[in-house]
């Protein structure tokens, strides 16, 4: 079967290569001129399972209100003309339901479980580079309510073979020495969690991929599906057509654009991070492997001989621009965290990029509703804790349909 993949980043290349496992002729397309170059480049680095979860959750509305009056606040949301975000905005209120929340956990933890099952068979198999690491991750409190309240409900995880430990201060710091001892109230530690940077293993797992016949374009940008006969065969960009048995909306934001003129709206939005990276100069007051920081949702994370400090939702459609006023949020959860880190401004590289988002925080994978159009997208801040597990899952809903209707 010939299957074209749109779209390059994480979900992408990782989508191509379960496919090309399973015996498929797979094209990547892609507008950037490599891989993982857009969601994917510059992420927080840590991949998370023991931290996965839904957004909507019971008692989140009035935690957002609190969080969008505040200057510093880890919430944004830019209010205008824009009927797509509200309605977004409204199926995310409706979502905030004690059932609902435990339904889409529940999705969550079982697709970011096996990827970290199958990050491991990738890790023992393949040699790839980036940066990985397996310390485990911290999430740290300086709010004494929020600490016990986080330490109360964080038990469900064990139910997945995930385990956590409360600490008090004193042991939050045995375990991240850097960490500013006096402005914690406690930590709990995810033993489960690992680091690593997305950027490097997408082009890796890329390189992977074109050894087991996967074949890239880039610079390529699909400007919209082919259909013939009720059927997508494929996909145009510029002047050219490139014809398939299949195709995957791998393009995250910018999946809905693809679906334009077809009928067919995924509960997918973008909502806009940021990141800073820096070089590592004073290793012994670094963090050792990512610090989750509760009051500002911001993740401090080593990544090799670099830090890379993420965070920040914004609800603003697709803007890309770079306000001076995150990346100092940025610096001061870290300078605030670690205060002898040895920080130089000049050093340090500000990034932003858009993460899709669906309303319960579940991805969207599968057949779309359209005869041989397939979507992997939405993974929205998880998309490096839920990459593999949703690719395979998709590479075998594909392969099993085409194994049918050929025996058939």
């Amino acid at each position: 079967m010939k299957v074209i993949v749109v779209g390059a980043g994480i979900i992408g290349v990782t989508t191509a290569y379960f496919l090309a496992k399973a015996g498929h002729e797979v094209t990547v397309i892609d507008r950037q001129s490599g891989p993982a170059m857009e969601t994917s480049f510059a992420n927080a680095g840590q991949i998370t399972p023991s931290y996965t979860g839904p957004w909507a959750a019971p008692g989140l509305i009035m935690k957002a209100l609190g969080w969008i009056i505040k200057d510093d606040g880890p919430l944004k949301v830019r209010f205008g003309l824009s009927l797509e975000r509200y309605q977004w905005l409204f199926a995310l209120y409706r979502q905030c339901t004690t059932d609902r929340n435990e339904q889409n956990f529940r999705q969550m933890m079982a697709i970011s479980c096996r990827s970290k099952q199958l990050l491991q068979e990738i890790r023992t198999t393949l040699p790839l580079s980036f940066d990985h690491a397996a310390k485990g991750n911290i999430e740290v409190f300086t709010n004494p309510d929020n600490f016990r309240a986080v330490s109360q409900q964080i038990g469900r995880i064990r139910e997945f073979g995930l385990d956590f430990q409360v600490l008090d201060a004193a042991a939050a710091v045995a375990l991240e020495p850097g960490l500013n001892r006096d402005v914690l109230a406690g930590a709990i530690a995810l033993p489960a969690d690992e680091t690593g940077d997305c950027h490097r293993f997408t082009n890796e797992l890329a390189t992977v991929c074109q050894s087991m016949g996967v074949v890239f374009h880039f610079n390529t940008p699909v400007s919209q599906l082919i259909q013939r006969a009720g059927r997508i065969v494929g996909v145009k960009a510029g002047q050219d057509e490139y014809l398939s048995d299949k195709v995957v909306l791998c393009a995250g934001s910018y999946t809905n654009q693809l679906l334009d003129g077809f009928g067919i709206r995924l509960p997918v939005y973008p909502v806009k991070g940021y990141s800073l990276t820096l070089p590592v100069v004073n290793a012994a007051q670094s963090p050792q492997s990512t610090v989750l920081d509760d009051q500002y949702k911001v993740a401090i994370t080593r990544l090799g001989d670099r830090i890379r400090i993420g965070g920040f939702a914004e609800i603003c459609g697709f803007d890309l621009s770079l306000p001076d006023n995150r990346r100092q949020i940025l610096e001061s959860a870290l300078l605030r965290l670690f205060p002898q880190i040895a920080y130089q401004p000049q050093d340090a590289t500000f990034w932003c990029g858009l993460r899709p988002m669906t309303p319960t925080g579940v991805p969207v994978t599968g057949q779309s509703g359209l005869e041989n159009l397939y979507i992997n997208t939405g993974h929205g801040t998880f998309g490096w804790t839920m990459c593999l597990g949703s690719a395979e899952r998709l590479a075998n809903e594909m392969t099993s349909t085409t194994k049918a209707v050929a025996m058939h």
